[in-house]
């Protein structure tokens, strides 16, 4: 898998379009904006088992 700079590089190198360039890093602000909501989910999920638990007994 490339990284992101690679990516970057490719399309430099290729003489890419902006507007090719432009929506690929929109890409990966939005992948990095997923992951971080993802691990806020997570964080979440397990407070809430930890509540259950406590209040619950389970």
């Amino acid at each position: 898998m490339m990284s992101e700079l690679q990516i970057f590089e490719w399309l430099k190198k290729h003489n890419a379009p902006f507007a090719l360039k432009l929506k690929v890093m929109e890409l990966f602000q939005v992948n990095t904006l997923l992951v971080e909501m993802d691990k806020e989910l997570i964080e979440k999920e397990r407070q809430v088992t930890i509540l259950r638990k406590y209040v619950l007994g389970n």
